[in-house]
């Protein structure tokens, strides 16, 4: 048996072994004669009795200690935040981007199902994928496509652009967004192509997804996919915000209005049960609708810029 002092110089030993020299567990119980589970046991001890004392330094820009608050208060897996060289519209999506993609990235394994919607903020995050080889890896649309936008950020156009990136597989849902009925609607989401695209997106492992709100430079008023009265009807029912123009309240939970019923793509409690959700949205505009989206659960890392983080940390 070691008395107290040969155990603390073991624990050091150890301790110092495995935090300062680099050695693996295996490796360190080769040297000393220990199993690798009675070395783990042991850096537990170490870290328990003070002998090792771990310390952190946060990058200078603070922005580490703001991401880890907001994770705490919502209990989401993952905040990043940027300062944008400028804080309009556009120079928020243009600084999002980046970021987006490379949470993306660093998820991938390679041979996962990656859904993405619409818009913007993905527009950016595609234009900011590297160039790598998956073939392995399934795009899928998670909204069926609209006629009116810009080509560049219809779903569509999104979801073949992600799989050349990745030299990836690119399943189109072959349908319109929106339909003027809802007997069209389940016309189309029994037709067999539609089915399994909806079906592969709502299996899909990683989502990366925008979230839409009703503001004036809005791609859903500036395109009027809807009438003005179903937009101030949903408003009038709670809706501050949008994902697969799927609209929910403050607390983030589903409007019921009849435009759900036009709408071909995944629900909302579809997408809460993917297991990775990327929520790319930033701008004082967003704010509400994102601390909607965290209260839910709807995505569960988010990346936006250092403002609206602030305001999300404060209200």
């Amino acid at each position: 048996m070691y008395d107290e002092i040969d155990q603390q110089r073991i624990l050091y030993k150890i301790a110092k072994s495995y935090y300062e020299d680099g050695l693996t567990q295996k490796q360190i119980g080769k040297r000393l004669g220990l199993s690798r589970i009675k070395v783990s046991r042991m850096l537990k001890q170490a870290r328990e009795q003070k002998i090792v004392q771990i310390s952190l330094s946060a990058p200078e820009d603070g922005r580490s200690d703001l991401e880890h608050a907001i994770e705490k208060k919502y209990g989401i897996d993952e905040v990043i935040t940027t300062t944008p060289p400028s804080y309009n519209r556009e120079g928020v999506i243009r600084a999002l981007g980046p970021l987006a993609a490379e949470a993306l990235v660093r998820s991938i394994k390679g041979d996962e199902v990656i859904g993405l919607t619409w818009g913007s903020s993905l527009l950016s995050v595609v234009d900011s994928l590297p160039a790598e080889h998956w073939p392995a890896i399934r795009v899928v649309q998670m909204l069926g496509g609209m006629s009116q936008p810009d080509a560049e950020i219809n779903g569509v156009d999104l979801t073949r652009r992600m799989a050349q990136a990745f030299e990836a597989r690119p399943i189109i849902l072959s349908a319109p967004g929106v339909v003027n009925s809802p007997e069209v609607r389940n016309a189309l989401i029994n037709a067999p192509a539609v089915s399994k695209a909806l079906s592969m997106a709502a299996a899909a492992q990683i989502a990366v997804v925008g979230l839409g709100v009703f503001s004036p430079d809005s791609a859903v008023l500036q395109n009027e996919i809807f009438t003005p009265q179903e937009v101030d009807r949903l408003v009038a029912k709670g809706a501050i915000g949008d994902i697969c123009l799927q609209y929910f309240n403050q607390n983030g939970e589903r409007i019921e209005d009849p435009i759900h019923n036009r709408i071909i793509g995944l629900e909302l409690h579809q997408v809460k049960r993917i297991s990775r959700v990327i929520g790319v949205a930033g701008g004082e505009e967003k704010w509400i609708a994102i601390r909607a989206a965290l209260r839910a659960k709807l995505i569960n890392v988010l990346v936006t810029d250092d403002r609206t983080a602030e305001m999300l940390l404060r209200n």
